[in-house]
């Protein structure tokens, strides 16, 4: 029906006229806020539809006077009237209308309704869209809120901004994840090159130690085993690793190491150290510093054992070596002490022995021959000689014992002793000799060496003991090296070479270690009869020959005593026996801070015809030197005195009266003295105690000059 579809079209321009001024007037109340495209693309849509359907409408109307104007008669005008209200579909009048004024006819009903349907698309659109742009529908109108869309608008733009941030914050968890797992990764990677470092560094360690280092597993085999453990128990890795640690170290070693493996277990995390003995593939002893500790896990359990060893045995053997040579100093030092101690006795002995021998000598002078009085005179003589070897042996032990040196082959001399020795033995003891006939000479004293001989073979028939045994005596050439040496006594003072031994061994009861520490001291016996200088005589023998000795003992096992002297170089002739004739008388000086040694010298001297000055110390002599004593023939000063010593008064003498013969006297032997370095003007030594013919050989030295 041509007139609804007219109405229609205008009722739809109305109403999207109405919508469009709507949104218009929206647009310019909030005009102030700023432009607002979507509102005026908004109020464009339903203008330009509203203008669409006017199109439609003023056709329409255009169309309906054109054709009412076209109707030529009644009866048309009366068709055209009832196909507008849809009574007449197709009225005649409208044919005959077309035809005179040449209209087409209307569209048809249908393509107008389909028209109208898409004018009206944009309208259902925005009611679709109202809420999304702010629109909405108020009872029968259509209303733009502009505030709602702000809001609308800024609860988006927040929730955006929300989600922004949640995704900024996500992002920025992201990165902060991707750059922790960065950092973990860049550590991890530090770690293991900072592991495969300390691995290599801990391999090079053990490779290339000086010292060994193995793990233990399970029963305390062998793990792992470095270089320097293989080589220190010359075998194979492969060899260890199959072997137990026990299994290397000296059985007498186990029960300590099993007491050591306890503490360990007790306490996994202490640390033990200690020094124990190993065996070697060639079953030689080595001496080690062992380090023993546990390998534990995370949670604190031993997982292996860790073993540390390093060869001690040459510092061992040091220490030992030093430990030995300090004994050797000690001894040496207490032998010193007491050889003072013995040379300061046998000094003031000898004084009072030259009163008592020279007294005696002097009343026996004085006394006709056959006077009953010259027995007892020559039992006193006697007796002071006796004395006075027992003052020479203190002497040889203080080493200031040398007396006539002479060239002496030890074999012969102890062949020489055989039936002496026999005898000395007893019946319960059997002497065995094995004697080298070839053997070099020695320099010595023969008198001292058969005292040698003879105190040590009496010792080994003594500690034999009456069931019997045999004392082996022999002889043999040996060289000795340093280190030989450095391991006796009194040998570290000597010198390489060749040297003739001398041994003394028994089967008697032996020695312990008490015993051995006193054997040398003087007066030291574990007999009741034996109260002398034995052994103390023998040592200071040794030593003032320049010898050394060596003593070996052991309870049940016997005694060894070893003494090596060394080989002289030429034969030493034995001393002209001087004159003992005087030569005349003159006056002599004498200078002694022993009074009575002076009075019996000058006793002597006066019988012998000369004239005596007496001193008791040496600047009182030089005193009176300077004041002149005319007709002086020599001098006699005593070795020893307090305040100036022989030596300086010579010394000076010589200076102050270069053409005066000097004699020295002292209680050491002559043939000590003569090894020092003596004053130009001394031409005799006189040994006390001393004869009258001594005295009167030493006055013809005083001629000769």
């Amino acid at each position: 029906m041509p007139l609804a579809l007219l109405l229609t079209n205008a009722l739809i321009a109305l109403c999207y006229y109405a919508i469009a001024s709507l949104v218009g007037v929206q647009l310019f109340r909030a005009r102030g806020r700023g432009l607002n495209p979507l509102g005026m693309a908004t109020a464009g849509i339903f203008l330009t539809c509203a203008l669409g359907h006017s199109v439609h409408v003023f056709a329409f109307f255009t169309a309906m006077l054109t054709l009412a104007g076209a109707a030529t008669t009644t009866e048309g005008a009366a068709s055209l009237v009832r196909w507008l209200c849809g009574l007449d579909p197709q009225p005649i009048a409208l044919a005959q209308a077309a035809q005179a004024t040449r209209v087409l006819p209307p569209m048809p009903m249908l393509a107008q309704l389909m028209a109208d349907a898409i004018t009206v698309v944009p309208a259902v659109s925005f009611l679709a869209l109202r809420r999304r742009y702010g629109l909405f529908v108020d009872g029968e109108s259509v209303i733009l809120d502009y505030e709602r869309s702000i809001a609308v608008e800024r609860a988006r733009l927040a929730e955006r901004t929300a989600a922004l941030a949640s995704m900024e914050e996500r992002a920025r968890e992201l990165a902060e994840a991707r750059a922790q797992a960065e950092q973990a990764h860049q550590a991890a990677l530090q770690s293991a090159d900072a592991l495969r470092v300390s691995e290599t560094f801990l391999r090079t360690v053990i490779e290339t130690a000086p010292i060994g280092i193995a793990t233990l597993g399970a029963q305390g085999v062998f793990q792992t085993v470095n270089p320097a453990l293989c080589t220190m128990l010359g075998s194979e890795a492969a060899q260890l690793q199959r072997r137990t640690f026990h299994s290397i170290v000296e059985p007498a070693d186990h029960t300590l190491l099993d007491s050591w493996e306890s503490q360990i277990m007790a306490d996994p995390a202490g640390v033990l150290r200690t020094e124990l003995r190993l065996v070697r593939a060639e079953e030689r002893s080595l001496w080690v510093a062992l380090t023993i500790t546990t390998i534990q896990d995370g949670s604190g359990r031993p997982t292996a054992g860790l073993v540390l060893l390093e060869d001690v045995t040459e510092r061992r053997a040091v220490e030992e070596e030093r430990l030995r040579m300090e004994r050797g100093m000690l001894e040496a030092q207490r032998l010193e002490s007491l050889g003072v101690l013995a040379g300061g006795i046998a000094h003031d002995f000898n004084n009072i022995l030259t009163s008592i021998l020279g007294y005696t000598e002097l009343a026996a002078l004085d006394l006709p021959p056959n006077h009953p009085a010259q027995l007892s005179l020559t039992q006193v003589q006697v007796g002071a000689q006796r004395a006075a070897e027992l003052v020479h042996q203190m002497l040889a032990y203080a080493g200031k014992g040398r007396f006539s040196i002479t060239t002496v082959q030890l074999s012969e001399l102890v062949h020489e002793m055989s039936d002496l020795l026999q005898v000395s033995l007893g019946k319960h003891a059997q002497l065995q000799s094995r004697l080298d006939p070839t053997l070099a000479p020695v320099a010595a004293d023969v008198a001292q060496l058969r005292q040698v001989v003879l105190n040590l073979l009496t010792n080994g028939a003594e500690a034999i003991g009456p069931e019997g045994g045999t004392v082996l005596i022999s002889t043999a050439m040996e060289q000795l090296g340093r280190a030989e040496l450095d391991a006796l006594v009194f040998g570290a003072e000597l010198e390489p070479g060749s040297y003739v031994a001398l041994a003394v061994a028994d089967n008697g009861i032996g020695m312990d270690e008490e015993v051995q520490q006193h054997m040398f001291d003087p007066f030291f016996s574990t007999k009741f009869t034996g109260r002398g200088l034995g052994l103390s005589a023998v040592q200071g023998i040794v030593r003032a020959h320049h010898g050394a000795l060596l003593v070996q003992s052991a309870p049940g096992e016997g005694t060894s005593f070893q003494i090596w002297l060394p080989v002289t170089a030429a034969l030493s002739p034995q001393p002209p026996r001087l004159a003992l004739q005087p030569v005349g008388g003159g006056t002599l000086l004498v200078i002694d801070d022993e009074e009575s040694v002076r009075r019996v010298l000058a006793r002597m001297l006066t019988a012998l015809g000369y004239t005596v000055v007496l001193a008791s110390d040496g600047g009182e002599g030089l005193a009176l030197l300077r004041a002149g004593i005319p007709e002086l023939r020599g001098v006699f000063i005593d070795l020893t005195m307090p305040g100036l010593s022989g030596i300086e008064v010579a010394e000076r003498l010589a200076v102050q009266s270069p053409h005066t013969p000097i004699t020295l006297m002292s209680g050491y032997s002559a043939a000590e003295l003569a090894t020092r370095s003596l004053p130009a003007r001394v031409v005799s030594l006189l040994q006390k105690p001393y004869t009258l013919e001594q005295v009167r050989a030493a006055l013809a030295t005083f001629d000769a000059t």
